[in-house]
């Protein structure tokens, strides 16, 4: 390697910089044949962002290697970066949404659950004005009896469709949650005892009218309602044991068989 006194500006030269530039310009084109050879792997505004970055990399190498005076790769370097920058995910959201949500039925976890209670009850303590909080528990029947003589991908989808007959239905609670399992639950917020009972009973329904599985969608529900104050877990645990009232009461008023309706 030498280094020159160029017009102006000094640089360096030689082969060791010729080499660097063609291993350089060789990554640069590998990079490119993996993008477009391969870029259904990728999602759009990846390869969409990267691929000019890259051929703009590529041509301040190759006029820095004819005119080594404007010193181009350091700028060129900055400008490939900012582009890779904005192309790759935030890894922080990813693991936010690992944390704060379920993802084989789309509803928060109880993470969110949570967390949004906590804020709930922070809000209702600023605004100095007495709220009303109602919780829904809901636990799934009969997912056992899929998982056994199905498997737990059938299990899923039951699983999946319960929580879209809660989501779908209990339309005014401020958030629906899987706690995990087959438990799932609901935030109501200054809502009228008669609009959460009438949802309930559209979950109900909903649940009827599913006929793609070999037992039938049926969801054991209960809920109560009180002051929202530091005392709400008190309040959700009258709703739990309303629930598995409920899934006694289904328990011995309805006898399951098992059908071949699973295609």
């Amino acid at each position: 390697m030498e280094y020159e006194v160029g017009n102006g500006t000094d640089y360096s030269y030689g082969p060791l910089t010729i080499i660097g530039y063609a291993i350089f310009l060789v990554y640069c084109l590998i990079s490119m044949f993996i993008l477009i050879f391969y870029k259904r792997e990728f999602e759009k505004r990846i390869w969409r962002s990267l691929i000019p970055m890259i051929v703009a990399m590529m041509i301040a190498v190759i006029v820095q290697a004819f005119i080594p005076e404007l010193l181009m790769t350091g700028g060129g370097l900055t400008f490939i970066c900012i582009g890779m920058f904005v192309s790759l995910d935030n890894p922080d959201k990813d693991f936010r949404r690992h944390a704060l949500w379920d993802f084989l039925t789309g509803l928060k976890n109880q993470n969110s659950y949570k967390r949004d209670l906590s804020l709930h009850k922070n809000r209702s303590k600023f605004n100095r004005k007495e709220q009303q909080i109602a919780f829904v528990v809901a636990d799934l029947n009969n997912l056992k009896l899929i998982n056994d003589n199905y498997g737990h991908d059938e299990g899923d989808r039951l699983i999946s469709a319960a929580a879209a007959a809660l989501k779908n239905n209990l339309k005014s609670a401020s958030d629906v949650y899987r706690f995990g399992g087959d438990e799932f639950a609901a935030i109501y917020i200054n809502v009228k005892n008669e609009i959460i009972e009438q949802e309930i009973q559209n979950v109900r329904d909903s649940a009827s009218q599913e006929d793609s599985f070999a037992v039938p969608l049926s969801i054991a529900i209960g809920y109560a309602s009180g002051v929202l104050n530091e005392n709400a877990n008190d309040i959700f645990k009258i709703a739990d044991k309303k629930m598995y009232k409920d899934k006694e009461k289904i328990k011995h008023t309805n006898k399951i068989f098992i059908t071949d309706n699973i295609e």
